[in-house]
């Protein structure tokens, strides 16, 4: 879901309240940051507080963005800022993505099934065991045919 958000605003997806509290800019030699902190909240308690980032290379007049990620076996929830606006209100891109976290897992133990399966076993090979009756058959150690 893309919103734009101004300082103190929040957004309601799922179960999360999502609030933006506001963006710090921070001028460094090559770049300008932009750290936003944003508030989540569950059931109507402060659960943890991301930091998205964004920095902008005016020499390449380009922008560079680093989502802010909590991730729980449950789900993910992504953060990402997308624009900082002269107001001082942000974008974001907020994407909430289910059981990403067993994915992770289930990447493993599919690698080592396969490899389990593929592994080279011995071949058994049965032999029907011959009749004997009315056959001639030779003994070791004997001399000579007997008779069954």
């Amino acid at each position: 879901m893309d919103v734009v958000l101004g300082p103190g605003e929040s957004v309601l997806i799922k179960d999360y309240e999502i609030r933006y509290v506001g963006t710090i800019e921070d001028p460094k030699s090559n770049r300008t940051e932009f750290r936003s902190t944003v508030e989540v909240y569950r059931n109507g308690r402060l659960s943890y507080t991301l930091e998205p980032q964004r920095a902008f290379y005016p020499d390449f007049n380009m922008a560079a963005t680093r989502a802010a990620i909590r991730s729980t076996p449950v789900e993910d929830l992504f953060v990402v800022p997308s624009e900082n606006l002269p107001d001082g209100s942000v974008g974001f891109r907020i994407l909430i993505n289910p059981l990403i976290w067993w994915m992770w897992v289930a990447g493993p133990v599919l690698i080592l099934g396969t490899l389990v399966s593929l592994w080279p076993q011995q071949v058994r090979t049965t032999v029907p065991a011959p009749s004997r009756a009315g056959r001639t058959l030779t003994t070791p150690g004997t001399r000579g045919p007997a008779t069954v």
